[in-house]
């Protein structure tokens, strides 16, 4: 009996990988669940022997999403996602990579923070310096993220320039044209990835291609997609939201999923980059406040 409940929850939790990475073509790291309790980890093994209880699902989650390139720290994507299990509607928004967060009341960028404090800190910062409660962090790397956007078929997006990436001797290895097509994981990957050559900070493509994914989250195909998710996810995957939490994360995530899709708000945030950090206005914060802080939990 033991033996089949384990290999359900495997099986659960690999749909839960999908789920998170399909709604953001990139973003993990990790902090608390709001429903799970605090010493609740994800133990490497035995996964058979744990249980998983069902809590009360909240209304709403509010989840940052990191992306690394793979073997390293670097940062190469960054994103707040926040869904609602009353309706059909979810809200992202990219941030920038040299954001200015405050770390132990001193200035840091999103990037660097990151890279020498981990996912832990990072989530506690970006909550700290925005002023919201998140329910959980989640963090991959590109390639595993490549994985799971060819499991699920890839999505439509609009290249509105060529993109052209070049190896340390100048030689062209990757090329995309302008135009509408179905992105492919390595395109997804490596449009991330490179994202800062596209402009200044790569945002303005980050966004676009956030929305995009978002928006093949509630085709009529997806369960097909969940049920077809691999078992290395469950292994390239830094969280600490608890077992408990994924459940409850999956269920409201599932809730959510329409024929006809969902309705996807992507925010643009302003602010002001100045000596390789971006300073978020006053507008943009109080924009943030309003689409993941305490009023949009009153909504």
């Amino acid at each position: 009996m033991e033996r089949k409940k384990g290999r359900a929850f495997k099986s659960f939790l690999k749909g839960f990988v999908i789920t998170l990475l399909v709604l953001v073509p990139a973003y993990i790291g990790v902090f608390r669940f709001a429903t799970a309790k605090a010493e609740e980890k994800v133990a490497p093994a035995p996964r058979e022997t744990q249980e998983v209880s069902a809590e009360v699902t909240p209304k709403n989650y509010n989840m940052l999403f990191l992306v690394k390139e793979e073997g390293t720290r670097r940062l190469i994507g960054a994103s707040l996602i926040r869904f609602d299990t009353r309706n059909t509607r979810a809200v992202a928004c990219a941030l920038p990579l040299d954001t200015v967060l405050l770390s132990d009341k001193r200035p840091v960028t999103l990037k660097k923070l990151y890279e020498s404090g981990g996912g832990d800190k990072t989530g506690e910062c970006v909550s700290d310096t925005l002023g919201i409660t998140l329910s959980g962090f989640v963090a991959t790397d590109e390639n595993t993220l490549a994985e799971v956007v060819d499991t699920l078929g890839g999505f439509p997006f609009l290249l509105e320039k060529d993109f052209s990436v070049k190896n340390a001797d100048g030689v062209i290895v990757y090329t995309k044209y302008a135009g509408s097509s179905r992105l492919s994981g390595n395109d997804a990957a490596m449009l991330l990835l490179h994202a800062g050559e596209v402009n200044e900070n790569g945002v303005y493509l980050r966004e676009r291609l956030l929305e995009a994914a978002l928006g093949e989250f509630g085709r009529g195909d997806f369960a097909a997609g969940l049920s077809e998710a691999y078992s290395g996810a469950v292994n390239k995957i830094e969280t600490d939201i608890s077992l408990s939490g994924m459940y409850a994360l999956t269920k409201a995530a599932n809730s959510i999923r329409t024929e006809s899709g969902i309705s996807v708000t992507v925010a643009r945030l302003e602010g002001k980059k100045e000596d390789g950090r971006f300073e978020l206005s006053e507008a943009a914060c109080e924009r943030i406040n309003e689409l993941f802080g305490t009023r949009a939990a009153e909504d």
